[in-house]
């Protein structure tokens, strides 16, 4: 494929980015997790993140990091590494917006952190049978319920209605959400297309 190779001195194993970082977190040769910011084709060491020890899950959003753990707990991070919070959170999906951590949890409940790890709501979800996925953006995060049906929760009031079902295809392969609307993968048989829902519909 086109692209420079990134020249890394650590294994990555976890990318993380949006429109104002790209980088990944990767195993020192001597154990330990470290933060690499992608600058041209090097990766270049921001921190280390110390008492992160199993990492399963990244995402970035307005500066931060948060890193999902084996355990379920959730660590908060600016993009320059400095630690800001660990939550107990039981998450089995994260996401982040400008200034709150969205936990979809393992008892199927979506909770709304502040950065420094205050809990701001949390709510039971809709979905009937279990859950996959998350994505959040400004007022909203989605998720999938059982591979056939996008959920859109409004994350101040827990609103959480389904705006795409999938008919007789599935959805894998996890959701988006940026400012123009929802992205998803939509599986018929052996092909896979994207359903696109607007922002204006996730209300």
């Amino acid at each position: 494929g086109g692209g420079a190779q990134v020249t890394t001195g650590s294994t990555p194993i976890l990318l993380a980015g949006d429109c104002t970082f790209l980088g990944y977190l990767a195993v020192a040769p001597a154990g330990g997790l470290q933060l690499y910011r992608i600058s041209g084709a090097r990766g270049i060491r921001v921190a280390d993140l110390a008492g992160v020890s199993a990492p399963q899950e990244v995402a970035a959003a307005n500066g931060h990091l948060a890193v999902r753990q084996a355990d379920g707990s959730v660590a908060v991070f600016t993009d320059g590494g400095a630690r800001l919070a660990t939550i107990p959170a039981k998450a089995a999906s994260i996401a982040l917006t400008s200034n709150r951590v969205v936990v979809r949890t393992r008892d199927k409940r979506l909770v709304v952190y502040g950065l420094r790890g205050g809990l701001v709501h949390d709510w039971r979800l809709a979905a009937a049978s279990w859950t996959a996925g998350l994505a959040a953006y400004g007022r909203y995060a989605i998720y999938l319920g059982a591979n056939k049906a996008v959920h859109a929760v409004r994350l101040s009031n827990g609103s959480d209605r389904i705006v795409a079902r999938a008919g007789s295809s599935f959805f894998f392969g996890g959701v988006a959400l940026q400012a123009a609307g929802a992205l998803v993968p939509l599986t018929t048989g052996q092909a896979t297309t994207f359903r696109f829902v607007p922002t204006s519909s996730l209300d």
